[in-house]
């Protein structure tokens, strides 16, 4: 085995490419996942019917638990963790104009992808669920997008500001809410930020599926979760979806050559013009949900591209747990009925969340997902973020640090020209306002908001 690179020190931390493992020890992964399947297996034959209720609980984690010590150990002594990010994460020393080291601080974001790469035993399942997936054309380009919003923010001592919206899932439903998916997101991220004199925050606003509707909760994006968001995440899984030509009509929210939004109602208290962050003022929509669920769910044909292009991404089909179920990614869980609610581990020996000491955390609790299910979530994101990260850093290198901020300016929104809409050729659409140009269709008020 390589000696693992732990430290800013050593010589290989963040130099290697996330995946780049040896073949001996992929080789060794193998033999492991092969175990679990066969694990699996065995209990699904035994124990895979719910009506079998205590064996069904009581064998399955007991044996399971006892396997995955068995492996562990093995990896301990054979294969110990390689990749490890500095427990110090410093900044380093102020250089190109930015009061930290951009070049320490790239290190740092590919060190982060090499060890979540480790962690999930590939890389594939971090680079295959989200859309545009690395190998296609259209992820250089929401790389860039999201890079300036992080170096925008970060080179103006701003903290760069995610916000997540949607139902029980985003709320954290069943769970203990400081290991729901918006705080772990944040804890996750925001030490990288720290280091460079920022702060990774995150809102969450969720609600429970039976509130309002999809249509009412992405037009109060503004009041929920703030004006000064850089990416709004979506996940509005078991309620009624907007219609597709409103969703595409939320996510393109534009100004007017004189400066006022495109699509704007008049607040019916204060009589002023709703302003809000949209995607053509920096604001990039990415969907846990997917548009396949969202964008084009009613049978409209979609090119979602030219909207990747301009930074959006989503997850394929909405499948936010998917990378449970890749093939040879060793199934875990009993096939039938409810059978895996509450189920400790997330299939590769994984019995807590990385940020925290709780043990036998959950990958679903009741339907909704437990810890380790929003840490499943929330990595193929933040393997992307960091990608983008180590991006701005480079430009940071390369141009310094006083010519990105003349170039983004934070007092000035960002200068975005949007695509033609994608769902206004077909002539069934053609009288949506977004397809005739009017401009009643746009933010609710906060009174609305607030009821």
């Amino acid at each position: 085995a390589s000696p693992p690179s732990t430290s800013i020190s050593d010589e290989e931390y963040g130099t290697l490419e996330a995946g780049d493992f040896e073949p001996s020890r992929v080789a060794f992964w193998r033999e492991l996942q092969d175990e679990r399947k066969q694990h699996a297996k065995l209990m699904d034959e035994r124990y895979g019917c719910f009506c079998h209720g205590y064996d069904n609980v009581t064998v399955w984690d007991n044996t399971r638990l006892e396997l995955c010590k068995h492996q562990d150990e093995l990896k301990e002594a054979k294969f110990p963790q390689r990749f490890k990010v500095d427990a110090d994460l410093s900044g380093g020393a102020a250089a190109a104009g930015a009061s930290f080291d951009p070049a320490t601080m790239k290190r740092h974001f590919k060190q982060f992808r090499a060890m979540l790469a480790e962690y999930y035993e590939s890389k594939d399942l971090l680079e295959n669920l989200v859309r545009p997936k690395s190998t296609d054309a259209e992820y250089g380009s929401v790389l860039k997008e999201i890079a300036i919003r992080f170096a925008r923010k970060i080179l103006h001592g701003k903290p760069v500001v995610v916000g997540v919206i949607g139902t029980s899932v985003m709320a954290g439903m069943d769970n203990c809410y400081h290991l729901s998916y918006a705080p772990q997101l944040q804890r996750a991220f925001d030490p990288f930020l720290k280091a460079m004199g920022s702060s990774f925050e995150v809102r969450g606003s969720g609600q429970n599926g039976d509130g309002p509707s999809m249509d009412d909760t992405i037009l109060c994006a503004k009041y929920v979760v703030g004006d000064d968001v850089d990416i709004l995440q979506t996940a509005y899984m078991m309620i009624t979806k907007a219609p597709s030509l409103d969703y595409e009509a939320f996510i393109r929210r534009r100004r007017r050559d004189d400066g006022t939004l495109d699509v704007v109602k008049l607040d019916t208290v204060t009589e002023t013009p709703n302003e809000v962050r949209a995607l053509s003022e920096g604001m990039l929509v990415h969907s846990i949900d997917g548009f396949e669920k969202t964008f084009g769910h009613d049978g409209t044909e979609a090119d979602k591209t030219r909207y990747y292009k301009m930074g959006v991404m989503e997850y394929e089909k909405g499948d936010y747990l998917g990378s449970l179920k890749v093939d040879g990614l060793y199934p875990w869980y009993p096939a039938l009925g409810k059978s895996h609610w509450g189920r400790v581990g997330d299939g590769r020996c994984h019995m807590k969340t990385r940020d925290g000491p709780e043990v036998g955390v959950t990958i679903m609790q009741d339907w909704h997902p437990g810890p380790l299910g929003f840490q499943v979530m929330m990595d193929h994101y933040l393997y992307v973020y960091a990608d983008a990260m180590a991006l701005a850093m480079d430009w940071i290198v390369a141009e310094g640090a006083d010519t990105l901020k003349a170039r983004y300016p934070i007092d000035e929104p960002l200068s975005v020209t949007l695509p033609d809409p994608v769902q206004c050729d077909a002539e069934a659409n053609k009288e949506h306002p977004m397809c005739k140009g009017e401009t009643d269709n746009g933010w609710r008020n906060g009174p609305f908001c607030a009821v």
